[in-house]
């Protein structure tokens, strides 16, 4: 692998960047990723908690850690300064280390916040690895932990955090909590096998045996459903959370 042909890959790639920067301030969006300093509330209370080496979502990763440089990148991680810069020289010699025999070797750090990912020590890693299409990029994530509350938001995310204990995965997120009047086997499943009200729910075993098929079934967005009386249409393995109530 050339270092010419690394340059022309990050040509390609600032041109790219420029055209989405163009593009998110003609729309009124922040062209920049998103910061998670910026998001967390005042006087932020939150546990962090160590989740280990993880196969991130290459498409959950939003936004960086700090303000510190994010000017460099657009908010999909498209480069922005100029060929000559130092940033470009380092992007130039991952992407020659990605294309060649060794390949990016070392994990991104960063942490996750309902959900999503946002890069610590890495960016120019997930620039690269975006650039080529990657689906999930390895990383040593750090999760912070919001308080219970009643909100809806916080209410699945704590649902998904039990269903992460018994798939280790992330690519299903929970946006809406189950109502209570769903059906038993529509309900989540902890580490423990039991649901939220303690009663015995589907075995772990004949979860994780299903887990393939439902992310085959997550991207052809053909779930096996069942309607329940509220109108919520529920899967028949786990709660997916992101139907919304039928008007």
């Amino acid at each position: 692998m050339s270092i010419q042909t690394a340059l022309d890959e990050y040509n390609l790639a600032l041109k790219q960047g420029q055209k989405e920067y163009r593009e998110l301030v003609m729309e009124g969006r922040s062209p920049y990723p998103a910061v998670l300093d910026d998001i967390l509330p005042e006087n932020n209370t939150d546990s962090v908690v160590d989740v280990g080496l993880v196969e991130i979502p290459s498409e959950r990763i939003i936004g960086t850690k700090s303000a510190g440089r994010i000017t460099a990148f657009t908010a999909s991680f498209r480069p922005l300064l100029d060929s000559k810069s130092e940033f470009a020289v380092k992007w130039v010699n991952l992407c020659a280390a990605h294309l060649g025999e060794t390949g990016i070797t070392d994990p991104i750090l960063c942490y996750e916040y309902l959900g999503n990912f946002y890069v610590q020590e890495g960016n120019k890693r997930v620039s690269v690895l975006r650039h080529f299409g990657s689906p999930r990029i390895p990383g040593t994530v750090k999760r912070i932990v919001p308080p219970l509350t009643d909100e809806p938001r916080i209410q699945a995310y704590y649902e998904f955090m039990d269903f992460y204990k018994a798939s280790h995965l992330y690519c299903i997120q929970f946006r809406h909590p189950m109502p209570a009047c769903c059906p038993i086997w529509a309900r989540k499943v902890t580490i423990s096998g039991k649901n939220r009200n303690g009663a015995p729910s589907t075995p772990i075993s004949t979860i994780s045996g299903t887990l393939s098929a439902l992310c085959r079934c997550r991207r052809r967005k053909s779930f096996p459903r069942k309607r329940c009386c509220c109108g919520w249409i529920c899967t028949r393995f786990t709660t997916w959370g992101s139907c919304p109530p039928q008007s």
